[in-house]
């Protein structure tokens, strides 16, 4: 990573970096499906959630918006269900149920470091937004753990019209920071979507994983986000 007096902002990528869902996607699906008379397994749930979540293109989807997220969305939970059972006649209402519970704090926990990097980064005066593959709801996510003004600028993919790894993501990105590309850090967990993606748009990238030797070359590796804060100050 190039030095600290280098990065003039930080990018941070939202689920999977700063936010888990809680218990787990599984479990809130197990959860929201039983009162709707489905009695199915967190686990298998997980897995099939996981194996639908990775087989559907966002790019199936060309409506903008909400509406192309919810679109693309139900198509997940479609596919999982599918999987396991026989799709309800009221699936309509079980995702709705689903959609708006993610949009609940409870339903998220913040990474333990989250609240101390963040801050580390403001009180230097670094720029700080988040740049997610989401929809509007992660402002009540983010308005609930108490950490929306923490964000210079919060850019939500399904607002801008494009999703990481998309150059345009990132370019809108720096363009609303107002700082070169060569000149934002960008914080994520997925290789291709967030550190693939940065790289390929000139960020800086660190890529928070258990799996080191799985990161995209050029990355910075750290397993823990509290690492960031060591190694930028020994850089």
């Amino acid at each position: 990573m190039k030095p600290l007096d280098s990065i003039k902002a930080v990018t941070f990528d939202a689920a999977g970096t700063l936010l888990f869902p809680y218990p787990s996607v599984g479990g809130v699906y197990q959860e929201i499906m039983a009162q709707f008379g489905l009695r199915l397994e967190a686990g298998p749930l997980e897995r099939e959630f996981q194996t639908a979540f990775k087989s559907v293109a966002e790019t199936d989807f060309p409506e903008k918006g909400e509406e192309g997220e919810r679109m693309y969305w139900r198509e997940i939970v479609s596919r999982a269900l599918r999987s396991l059972t026989t799709v309800p006649q009221d699936f309509d209402a079980l995702f709705e149920a689903l959609w708006s519970e993610f949009a609940k704090g409870s339903r998220w926990t913040l990474n333990e470091d989250a609240d101390r990097v963040l801050n580390w980064f403001v009180n230097r005066g670094i720029s700080v937004a988040l740049l997610t593959n989401w929809d509007r709801r992660v402002l009540q996510v983010l308005a609930d753990k108490g950490i929306q003004n923490k964000f210079t600028k919060i850019i939500i993919s399904s607002e801008v019209g494009y999703s990481k790894p998309d150059r345009r993501l990132f370019a809108h990105a720096a363009q609303a920071l107002g700082v070169p590309h060569a000149n934002i850090l960008h914080v994520g967990d997925h290789p291709i979507e967030d550190i693939a993606g940065a790289i390929d748009s000139g960020f800086q990238a660190a890529h928070l994983t258990s799996k080191p030797f799985d990161a995209p070359k050029g990355a910075f590796v750290i397993k823990r986000l509290g690492d960031l804060l060591r190694d930028l100050s020994d850089s």
